[in-house]
């Protein structure tokens, strides 16, 4: 059973100007208003007997204010009313499972009336309902239409109980004079005993909703938000935000009107009307303004998202930022307990990623670059996209937003790998309007890519240089990673503040992989190997320095809802993959190793030769061992994938009695992968490239760093490889994409491979095998 704690603050002005304004009819004339005023100032006064009594009486003409609450729980659920009056000392709450008393809290000229209800509901039984759940809106309604006989409501109530308003206190309402006499009712065990009943009461089938009053509860959140309105500071409080489609929004670009010919003219003259028309409309709207007097609203509106309850259960408060007639300020807290059952978490598999706050932005760069908004976006394949409310640009910018992803669709191998082996990336954009630049009238042309009169324009390969983006409005200012694998293992809650890096710096890779987007061919010649079109990288607007100098950090949580267990997922998967990088120093070692990978290859091609049924040989394509071999001179680096219950075993346990100083391996068999990174080189094997110079002194040639010398692909994996052969651990090489793509292999064998050939001294070990 889901348990729904709501809790309302309301609070009441005390100046006599508006509360006489509310009570007086538009029908009734001045005069009348000035007589009636009269003869309440000539009445007599009290009493000491009447003024001593026990009993306080209040009326409808001591009425301080009314107000009418209602709101829905849920998609076809029941909704849900409740009426409240105040009497600047007391206030009266009126709902559909009793009524009862509240001593107010005054403070600052403002009565503060409290509501807290409890609502028992069945649990959500399928996961559409849960779904629906978490795209439904809760509006929480106020105005100051209440039921009849409410503002014509007289109670009564003890003097003792009055002596002071600095505290909530649940009082008893008095129906006759002498019961002052008789002692105090013990509300807590009453209550108790109620609600034991209630609850038992919502056990009974056909009961979809119990509501339960509930006073004493929350007094201190109460106190602080009284606190900290009294003193004019803000209180922490939720925005409305629709939980995520799936998808990115796509980025704002600079549309044209109109066009050529004699539509276009038709669209620019209604275009010209319509504003002409809205410059009139406006202008009549600002008079009419002017003249009438600012008035309040009649209701006032709180939407919360049913996401709320999953990503913060415990507790949330959400305020109304427009008074109205009836109240001044209106505050909403939201609780809820066991909202999805243990089987519905362990098949939804939700995670939940929270942004926190971006700290020591350059908000003064920002601004110089005409930046006037900020927001954060970051991308998980098949499990989590999102895109974040665009803030102002300052220094320390709030994010507080959360978001719960449900992944029942989602393998949970695809999950465990990316955790395991991938780091989440987070990026931060910046949005600024920057004004098209006006067309130049030129005989030549004013750009590099026009055609000249006296040449003619060269079909060329486009490199991918470094561009700086001066036109877009939405341009990419940093970006921050988070190491997630904590989430797999026993441990279920991720808190971190990482350091932003500039995005020219970074070797991640965004989209559904980093290696499925490869088409490998055959006859692929060398300007297509080394120019392939692709993304261009933009260049960072502000340097890392000044991010380092700063401290500029993204604080972001996240937390899983149901254990992973990685070795039971494994365990079931039928066909897992394992992959291991061995550096070897000894020439001898490295022979053995790919004479027995070599031959294992070379038998199962032999056997899917002789077999002719389909079946049978996509089973068998599986056993085939792939990757790469980089004959360095020095060292050889040889890279092998494979099923994990087939002839990998056999390799792991050869290179696992080898000592540091013969080989140095990168391999960890908890990581399991449902797919290869090379399964274009699926029929070849390993992809052997013999270098003419070794890789430390190829990057010792000033000439490479020269741009367009060396192509861009080969300049990457140059640099993978510089970097994987200081890493320390096979995570760091795998969350750092510093494997080389199948094209960057090819294009570095093109520039500083040679062919396979005789050494002087002895036959090289590849050539050995092959002939």
């Amino acid at each position: 059973m889901i348990t729904f704690k709501i809790s309302f603050l309301l609070s009441f002005t005390l100046n006599p100007q508006t509360t006489q304004s509310k009570k007086k009819d538009k029908g009734k004339k001045a005069k009348e208003k000035q007589q009636k005023r009269e003869t309440k100032k000539k009445k007599p006064k009290p009493s000491e007997e009447e003024q001593e009594s026990p009993v306080i009486q209040f009326g409808p003409e001591e009425i301080l204010g009314v107000a009418h609450v209602d709101y829905d729980l849920g998609p076809s659920r029941i909704k849900y009313d409740l009426d409240v009056v105040c009497w600047k000392r007391v206030a009266r709450i009126i709902t559909r499972d009793g009524n009862a008393l509240v001593r107010t809290v005054i403070k600052n000229e403002r009565a503060w009336v409290p509501i807290t209800m409890e609502h028992y509901i069945d649990s959500l039984r399928t996961l559409e309902d849960i779904k629906k759940f978490r795209n439904h809106t809760i509006e929480f309604r106020v105005t100051h239409n209440v039921s009849k006989g409410v503002e014509q409501m007289e109670i009564m109530v003890r003097r003792d109980d009055l002596l002071h308003n600095d505290t909530f206190e649940k009082l008893q309402l008095i129906l006759d004079p002498d019961e002052c006499l008789m002692p105090r009712p013990d509300f807590g065990s009453i209550e108790e005993y109620l609600r034991h009943l209630i609850i038992r009461c919502a056990n009974y089938p056909g009961r979809e909703t119990v509501s339960w009053f509930n006073l004493p509860y929350r007094w201190e959140e109460f106190y602080e938000i009284i606190e900290k309105t009294a003193k004019g500071e803000l209180v922490k409080c939720k925005e409305f935000i629709t939980p995520p489609n799936g998808q990115l929004e796509p980025q704002m670009k600079n549309a044209k009107v109109g066009g050529k010919g004699k539509k276009g003219k038709q669209e620019q003259n209604e275009n010209k009307s319509k504003k002409s028309d809205k410059k009139s409309k406006s202008s009549k709207s600002s008079k009419s303004q002017k003249s009438q007097k600012s008035v309040k609203p009649d209701t006032a509106k709180i939407q919360v998202p049913g996401e709320i309850f999953f990503t913060d259960p415990d507790l949330v408060t959400y305020k109304s930022n427009t008074p109205t007639i009836a109240l001044d300020d209106f505050f909403v807290l939201l609780s809820v307990k066991e909202l999805m059952t243990r089987t519905q978490k362990l098949s939804m598999n939700s995670l939940v990623i929270k942004l926190k706050k971006l700290r020591s932005l350059p908000a003064d760069r920002l601004k110089k670059l005409k930046f006037h908004s900020v927001y954060v976006q970051y991308n998980i394949p098949l499990v989590a996209c999102c895109r974040s409310v665009e803030k102002p640009v300052a220094e320390n910018v709030v994010l507080d937003e959360a978001h719960i992803f449900f992944n029942d669709k989602v393998p949970k191998i695809k999950i465990i790998e990316f955790m395991q082996t991938r780091r989440l990336l987070v990026e931060v954009y910046g949005i600024r309007t920057v004004q098209p630049k006006q067309s130049q009238c030129g005989l030549f042309g004013t750009r590099p890519e026009d055609k000249d009169i006296s040449t003619i324009k060269l079909t060329t390969f486009s490199r991918n240089e470094d561009v700086d983006d001066t036109t877009s409005t939405h341009v990419l200012l940093a970006v921050a990673s988070y190491d997630l694998s904590s989430l797999v293992s026993n441990v279920w809650d991720f808190r971190e503040r990482a350091q932003c890096h500039a995005p020219n710096l970074t070797l991640y890779q965004q989209g559904k992989g980093y290696y499925d987007m490869v088409v490998y061919q055959d006859k692929m010649t060398v300007p297509e190997t080394n120019f392939p079109d692709g993304p261009r990288k933009i260049k960072s607007l502000i340097e890392e320095s000044v991010f380092l100098e700063r401290g500029t950090t993204l604080h972001l949580e996240a937390y899983i809802l149901a254990p992973q267990t990685p070795c039971l997922v494994l365990h079931h998967q039928r066909n897992i993959f394992k992959r291991i990088l061995m550096v070897i120093q000894e020439e001898h070692v490295a022979k053995d190793i790919f004479i027995q990978i070599y031959s294992h290859n070379k038998r199962t091609l032999e056997e899917m030769q002789k077999q002719s049924e389909q079946n049978a040989v996509d089973v068998e394509i599986n056993e085939m061992l792939t990757g790469f071999l980089i004959d360095n001179g020095n060292n050889y680096l040889i890279f092998a994938e494979g099923l994990a219950k087939g002839f990998f075993v056999d390799v792991y346990h050869l290179m696992d009695k080898c000592n540091l100083k013969v080989a140095k391996i990168f391999c960890n068999y908890e990581h399991g992968f449902e797919k290869r990174l090379y399964q274009n080189f699926v029929y070849d094997g390993l992809f052997t490239i013999i270098l003419k110079i070794s890789l430390q002194d190829i990057l010792t040639i000033r000439g490479l760093y020269v741009r367009g010398n060396v192509p861009k692909p080969c300049m990457e994996a140059l640099k993978k490889l510089d970097i994987l052969l200081h890493s320390r651990d096979s995570k760091s090489i795998l969350q750092y994409n510093l494997l080389p793509k199948p094209e960057e292999l090819i294009s570095l064998n093109l520039e500083w491979g040679v062919p396979m050939r005789w050494k002087e001294e002895k036959q090289l070990f590849a050539l050995d095998i092959l002939f």
